[in-house]
């Protein structure tokens, strides 16, 4: 009985170790996902902050006339220079496979951590059970049963394959990058046609007064003066307006792609970490059914002493 349970409280050990080196892999797995979950949050965001970028390339001239019909070529090439940025250093594939991409890798470098900790914790057990085989009773190998690495190869697969339904989903409704320019430039246009009606009527009002074809009175000079202003710094505030809409409109699809892949791969850990959890299934029950026999072994050693005890008293009371 002693000997089995200093087995015992190997076995016991060695389950500890393995759950902590599960825990060690499981932060390690998040860290993955982590790191590129930033990286399709950095494509996001570079997409989403592309009006803004066309904005800084533009001056106010520029914008102004946009307004009355003169500045679509020079938008244009704003646009296709901001586009030009963000592709630079990266391949010119579509926004939908870059972000299938970066998670398909994730996928590999999941995947790839799973097969490495299963064939690890699978290697050390068969150490450990080899230490039995060859202990008290040779056939505990058997009584333990067969312990093999885990497949993944299927998980593997289907996860591959769920990647690109979920991101399609999330970026089919995403307008082409032509009717992006589209929009922009239209919002664009009322933004500078407003600022150039506000100013164009402050001007005129100052200039029939200076014709004399308006009484100068404190009214029509503050009407004028405040129409004026409004118009010069409605289009920057307009402009601004433009761009903080189209990148929150963006964002948010970024987090419905982002609660998708969370859950996706939310799914697949699971899997992984029950398909671990099986593959050491028979050693964690051999390790369980010998924790109850030993308990059982000393509930009836405890029982047999005291029986035995009390035996030794009765027969030295008979002797007296």
């Amino acid at each position: 009985i002693e000997r089995r349970q200093e087995d015992l409280d190997i076995d016991v050990a060695t389950l500890k170790l393995l759950r902590s080196d599960s825990d060690a892999w499981e932060k390690d797995m998040r860290y993955i996902l982590e790191r590129h979950q930033l990286k399709i949050n950095e494509e996001w965001t570079t997409r989403a902050q592309v009006v803004q970028r066309v904005l800084d390339e533009l001056t106010l001239i520029d914008q102004l006339k946009i307004g009355i019909g003169m500045g679509r070529g020079t938008f244009d090439r704003a646009w296709e220079n901001a586009n030009v940025t963000l592709s630079v250093g990266k391949e010119s594939s579509s926004f939908t496979d870059k972000l299938i991409s970066i998670t398909s890798e994730c996928s590999e470098d999941i995947i790839s951590g799973a097969k490495k900790q299963g064939e690890d914790q699978i290697e050390y057990i068969g150490k450990r059970v080899g230490v039995i085989s060859t202990g008290l009773k040779g056939n505990n190998s058997k009584m333990i049963g067969k312990i093999d690495t885990p497949k993944f190869k299927r998980l593997e697969d289907e996860l591959q394959a769920s990647i690109i339904p979920v991101v399609e989903k999330t970026t089919k409704h995403l307008p082409t990058d032509l009717k992006c320019a589209d929009n922009v430039y239209t919002s664009l246009c009322r933004a500078s046609m407003l600022s150039s009606i506000l100013m164009s009527s402050g001007m005129c009002s100052t200039a029939l007064m200076l014709g004399g074809f308006l009484d100068i009175s404190q009214g029509v000079l503050f009407c004028s003066a405040t129409l004026t202003a409004a118009g010069a710094t409605s289009l920057p505030i307009g402009s601004r307006y433009i761009a903080r809409s189209f990148e929150k409109e963006w964002m948010s699809t970024a987090s419905k792609l982002e609660n998708g892949l969370a859950a996706l791969f939310r799914d697949a850990m699971q899997m992984i970490n029950g398909h671990l959890s099986d593959a050491i299934a028979p050693y964690t029950r051999y390790v369980k059914a010998e924790e109850s026999s030993l308990i059982s072994l000393h509930r009836k050693m405890e029982s047999g002493i005291a029986d035995a005890t009390r035996l030794r008293g009765q027969i030295n009371k008979a002797c007296e």
